[in-house]
């Protein structure tokens, strides 16, 4: 007979799993309240370096899907990231743009350029996966120092820090702080809501596999009480004990968040 929860369990369970999901939503309020608030206790100095670790928060988020999450070695993701960064840069200097209307044009080229530069290596993986991306890492600095007219060479394009709007009290530096905070966490969530449905379904595709696997050899699930009395001791004891639960080595991707 095939072995079923009680109900008494999956109810000592529940509590438990409301009480971690209550913790975890404490935690992702104090640090949201710590984030708004470390700005004003911050030299306007500390505050620009803050903004800094998040905007290169935000390329070490794309970074990680690729090499953390896929195995993968990638020496250009520095040329990705600045072809983003001068797309913006250059539609606020020459153009006129908006700060905040240059993120869409940036996130869609690197995009492009990403996917034409990731078609090609699709053959490659490992070391020459790394050797492919490091020419892109060598050639961007070059193109830049080529094609000076836009970019400004070696001097770059020096831009103005965006004016905060009208009514909020605060410098450039700490509204500067405030748009790459809200960017970070919206990337952030995209990011592991991505991760996550991608895992979910891998690993619900690999549980049924195995279970049609196991059924289809003479599992516990496609045999019944008459026929396992016929069976040999061995091929009991192999149904008893060999089947593996595949459940019990999957880790919810919740417990390693990004």
């Amino acid at each position: 007979m095939e072995k079923r929860i009680a109900a008494p369990e999956i109810l000592a369970e529940a509590p438990a799993a409301a009480s971690a999901s209550g913790w975890r939503w404490v935690g992702i309020v104090a640090i949201i309240v710590i984030a708004a608030a470390l700005p004003f206790a911050l030299s306007k100095y500390h505050v620009f370096e803050l903004t800094m670790v998040m905007i290169y928060a935000i390329a070490v988020l794309g970074l990680n899907i690729l090499t953390g999450y896929n195995g993968q070695i990638s020496l250009g993701h520095g040329g990705f990231f600045a072809v983003g960064a001068y797309t913006a840069a250059i539609l606020m200097h020459r153009y006129g743009v908006p700060y905040w209307a240059t993120l869409p044009p940036a996130a869609l080229i690197g995009f492009a350029l990403g996917g034409l530069f990731g078609l090609p290596a699709l053959r490659f993986e490992g070391p020459y996966l790394a050797l492919v991306t490091l020419a892109m890492a060598l050639a961007t600095p070059q193109l830049l120092k080529y094609f000076d007219t836009w970019t400004g060479g070696q001097q770059g394009i020096n831009l103005v820090k965006p004016m905060p709007p009208a009514g909020l009290g605060i410098d450039r530096d700490r509204w500067l702080y405030f748009v790459a905070l809200v960017v970070l966490s919206i990337i952030r969530i995209k990011v592991t809501t991505t991760v996550q449905l991608v895992v979910g379904a891998i690993t619900i595709a690999v549980i049924v596999l195995v279970d049609l696997f196991v059924v289809g050899k003479g599992g516990t699930s496609g045999n019944t009480q008459g026929e396992r009395n016929e069976m040999s001791p061995a091929k009991k004891a192999a149904i008893g004990s060999g089947r593996p639960d595949i459940r019990s080595f999957i880790v919810p991707l919740r417990s390693f968040p990004l």
